[in-house]
């Protein structure tokens, strides 16, 4: 119902002025007539042309977006300006699912005008977006006990983004806050990108800031495939901030992560007193990524992030299990803790790596490169790491062990065809030790930057697959055995590699 009348009264009106001008059934939302879909068609699955740029009036996104049914497409592919600006506050998708499709994401954005977030999705069922970028959305909250959320889109169901940018949205408020680009139950994201996200808790309250980029609740999964997530924060200065660039809950969604980035994010929290009052840490948590789910990487690179504990990668909490964290061909570097795990950090369940390169992390506090505990459980729940063919060396700390550091002094690592630094647990007895020998992280092919390995790296044909893959981290055209065996690590040193030990060529 609607205006209160019955949606599908309006309809056959509409359907028989359509026929009479000699329109298309889907030309009706451009005269300004009410959504009508062909007789005998169940609602969904027409596409709605967007015919002018402004935002309201016959032909308008607005307009359009308010007569379409659950299922439709709104096609904004034939408009020729650079950008749709919102005047008038956020657009509301009530439908259950909607598709907004674009003519690319360089071609067309859809802008807020800094007093509101760009899109409100009501419905349960899936927003997808595809070839668009939405930016400059902004969300404030003064009410304490309210939860603000979704800077540029909040949707109470699923986001899908294909081909699209979302970017340069913010979250402010006095109470919790989340979801600085995006704020749903669950996501995926196909060639796409999140940048340039905040979410900031202001005013001196003492509440948490969670997902700069993207906050997913955790009742759906999250996917993300050929995308990009960068540039994004969280910020409490008086309370706890989880998830520079992603934040998951508890509710039971996968978390999976395969040819993607996520650089360059930050979570700073309340500053404390850390490592025995030597130094100041803050309850920033997973610059990269927090989840309270299983997360599995696969071809994926996470750089240059940073928080107080797990510069890159913080899992706590959910169930107790093993390969709660599991990550293949991928590559975490040069990420910082102001506290403990440069590179990862996770409290309860297990750890997995393969064929993975962990390098060039710094903590100030214990295990520049991973950290795993679940203290509560020690002797009972003790799930021990995994670690194959894979390097966890050249990581720092000022205090404790720079590769691998636990509170659980029984822990023993499991696996084989290791290089690894130091480690205050017991490892493999075939692990090398000593300098990995890596160049600087680098475009060497493939959708993410790779450590390549010096000529003379010792761990050039020493590794393993136990994973059975056929490509290194770059994927298609970079074997994953080239010579007399597997290399250690995310990388693979081919025979043809004209790289040589100083990174020139």
């Amino acid at each position: 119902m609607r205006n209160g009348v019955p949606r599908g009264a309006r309809r056959p009106l509409a359907a028989a002025l359509t026929l009479a001008l000699g329109l298309p059934v889907c030309v009706a939302a451009v005269a300004g007539l009410p959504a009508a879909h062909p007789g005998g068609r169940p609602e969904g699955g027409v596409t709605w042309p967007v015919t002018q740029c402004g935002d309201d009036g016959a032909g308008s996104l607005r307009a359009t977006l308010a007569g379409a049914a659950p299922g439709d497409t709104i096609d904004l592919g034939a408009l020729t300006c650079g950008t749709v600006t919102l005047t008038t506050g956020a657009l509301a998708v009530v439908q259950h699912g909607l598709t907004l499709r674009g003519p690319g994401a360089a071609s067309l954005a859809l802008a807020g005008n800094g007093s509101d977030r760009v899109l409100r999705h009501t419905g349960t069922g899936t927003l997808t977006i595809e070839g668009l970028t939405v930016r400059g959305g902004v969300v404030t909250g003064t009410d304490p006990d309210a939860t603000v959320r979704g800077g540029c889109i909040v949707s109470d169901g699923s986001v899908v983004l294909t081909g699209a940018t979302v970017r340069e949205c913010s979250v402010s408020a006095t109470s919790l806050a989340r979801g600085g680009c995006i704020a749903a139950a669950g996501a995926t994201l196909t060639d796409s990108r999140l940048e340039a996200c905040r979410v900031e808790i202001v005013g001196g309250a003492s509440h948490v800031a969670a997902g700069g980029a993207l906050f997913a609740d955790g009742s759906r999964d999250v996917a993300l495939v050929r995308s990009t997530i960068t540039g994004s924060e969280v910020d409490s200065p008086s309370g706890g901030a989880l998830g520079g660039g992603v934040y998951v809950g508890y509710a039971g969604g996968t978390v999976t992560v395969t040819d993607s980035t996520l650089s360059g994010n930050r979570a700073t929290g309340r500053p404390y007193a850390a490592g025995y009052g030597y130094f100041t840490a803050d309850q920033g948590m997973g610059g990269a990524i927090l989840s309270h789910n299983h997360i599995r990487a696969e071809r994926s690179t996470f750089s240059g992030n940073e928080a107080g504990s797990g510069g890159a990668i913080a899992m706590i909490g959910g169930d107790i299990a093993a390969d709660r964290l599991v990550l293949i061909n991928s590559t975490v570097s040069g990420n910082t803790a102001q506290s403990m795990g440069g590179g990862i950090w996770t409290l309860l369940g297990g750890v997995r790596l393969s064929n993975s390169t962990i390098a060039f992390n710094e903590a100030d506090y214990g295990a520049g490169g991973m950290l795993p505990q679940h203290p509560l459980f020690q002797g009972v729940y003790d799930f021990p790491p995994r670690i194959d063919s894979s390097i966890v060396a050249a990581n720092t700390t000022y205090y404790g062990i720079a590769d691998i550091d636990t509170q659980l002094p029984k822990l023993v690592i499991a696996g084989s065809g290791n290089l690894i630094g130091a480690s205050s647990v017991a490892v493999p007895p075939d692990t090398l030790a000593g300098d990995p020998r890596l160049l600087p992280l680098a475009d060497n092919g493939g959708p993410t930057r790779t450590h390549a390995l010096a000529a003379d790296s010792p761990a050039i044909d020493a590794g393993a697959n136990p994973e059975g893959l056929v490509h290194d981290q770059r994927g298609e055209g970079h074997a994953r055995l080239s010579g007399a065996a597997v290399d250690i690590g995310a990388f693979e040193r081919s025979v043809g590699d004209a790289i040589f030990s100083d990174g020139f060529d």
